[in-house]
């Protein structure tokens, strides 16, 4: 529920606040704020990395994942999310899941419960009635109704 909660609130606020301040900029911000709540949540994990050093292999793949996990997904958020709206950019950025999911099955050859494709259907479920507009709904109903 967490996560679901700081997903909608991340959509939200990139879609509405700071519009005028500039994308690289606001990337920073995001990226900042996201670096010192998860340093704030999983300070021993943090603590032992810095005791414990960086090993030379992992520096790669750690560039890659900062690049793709942490640089790019606020930037291009901050460039998209006003222009296309926060209703359909939570619809966009909810794709993720069943690719997420496609790929863990067929790259990393986990097991996908259908619990958890249950859980993609429950929040796309979610999203599409949170997106539908009840008036325009309800002015169709009658007027079939009305035939």
């Amino acid at each position: 529920m967490l996560g679901a909660f700081c997903s909608a609130l991340f959509m939200y606020v990139t879609g509405t606040v700071g519009t005028s301040v500039p994308v690289v900029q606001k990337s920073f911000i995001i990226s900042i704020g996201g670096f010192l709540t998860s340093g704030l949540l999983l300070f021993p994990t943090l603590n032992s990395f810095l005791t414990g050093g960086i090993q030379q292999s992992l520096v790669g793949i750690g560039l890659l994942i900062g690049l793709f996990g942490v640089v790019l997904p606020p930037l291009l958020f901050s460039i998209g999310m006003p222009k296309v709206g926060s209703g359909l950019g939570a619809i966009l950025s909810t794709a993720e899941l069943p690719v997420a999911l496609i790929f863990s099955i067929f790259l990393l050859h986990e097991t996908v419960r259908p619990l958890q494709w249950l859980g993609v259907a429950i929040i796309f479920t979610g999203i599409a009635i949170g997106n539908v507009e009840w008036k325009q709904v309800g002015t169709v109903l009658k007027q079939k109704h009305a035939n």
